[in-house]
């Protein structure tokens, strides 16, 4: 063999050295990218890197005690994890699993953030490993959460600043006239005697056993019988919690039930 051919066999020697190393190691993964080649990693061949993520909205505006439908696209299996929230009952209802479809965002009804933020990240072995080669696709994806919605709907927030009445008079038998008052944060109704001795009380429920913030107003009447005026921020409580014998004496002091959220409601 003569020293030209072995010049010209050392140089493709050379050659595709250079081309293994850049293909194969991270750095020259990215360069690839950067100048649109083919890249050849775990025995896929792929023209760039997609984004691991994808979602047809990145800002929303959910209620207290509402949800809403988003749009994703995850290129591996990922998980998610909340910031900024109070509620236990804000979560994202999602499979975890690669694909295209809607995951549901749920806003609990005593959410107190006016921000919450949803981060989905890529919880896959094979996306862990293509993250190594990709430099510009987003690991991770966020939806944020505008808790109080542009509708002017009541908000766990606002509830707190619109309840500012604390206690109202409370008509009694014989001209007397007692005081509701709203005890426990709130989340509890007490009427007094005259004298300022609790008689009996009640709270509003969901059925889960969630008490929510009170917003209290004038004492009502409907056919001829009083109820007290009770609102909470999220519409969807509709159930009066008290037990037999408060019950028993709230009637015996001319209540028939609440008037929750506008509709008149009689003791359970």
């Amino acid at each position: 063999m003569n020293k030209q051919m072995c010049k010209r066999l050392f140089g493709i020697c050379l050659s595709v050295a250079a081309a293994a190393t850049l293909i194969l190691s991270p750095a020259g993964a990215q360069s690839a990218l950067a100048n649109g080649e083919i890249l050849t990693t775990q025995g896929r061949d792929e023209q760039g890197y997609p984004d691991f993520f994808g979602l047809t909205d990145r800002v929303i505006n959910v209620g207290p005690g509402q949800s809403k439908k988003v749009g994703l696209y995850s290129r591996y299996n990922y998980t998610y994890y909340i910031s900024t929230h109070s509620s236990k009952k804000t979560y994202c209802e999602c499979d975890f699993k690669k694909g295209t479809k809607d995951v549901v965002i749920h806003i609990g009804e005593d959410e107190d953030a006016t921000d919450v933020a949803f981060y989905f990240y890529v919880d896959d072995p094979d996306g862990m490993k293509d993250s190594e080669y990709c430099g510009n696709a987003e690991l991770y994806v966020e939806v944020l959460v505008r808790v109080n919605p542009p509708d002017g709907n009541y908000t766990a927030k606002t509830a707190q600043k619109t309840a500012v009445v604390t206690s109202v008079a409370a008509p009694l038998p014989k001209n007397q006239n007692g005081t509701v008052k709203l005890v426990a944060d709130s989340t509890i109704a007490m009427l007094y005697d005259p004298q300022g001795v609790a008689m009996a009380s009640f709270s509003v429920s969901d059925g889960s056993g969630t008490m929510p913030r009170l917003i209290l107003g004038a004492v009502v009447q409907q056919d001829k019988q009083n109820y007290f005026k009770i609102d909470t921020a999220s519409k969807s409580f509709k159930r009066i919690a008290i037990s037999a014998s408060d019950k028993a004496v709230m009637t015996a002091k001319g209540y028939a039930g609440v008037c929750l959220n506008g509709v008149f409601t009689n003791w359970p």
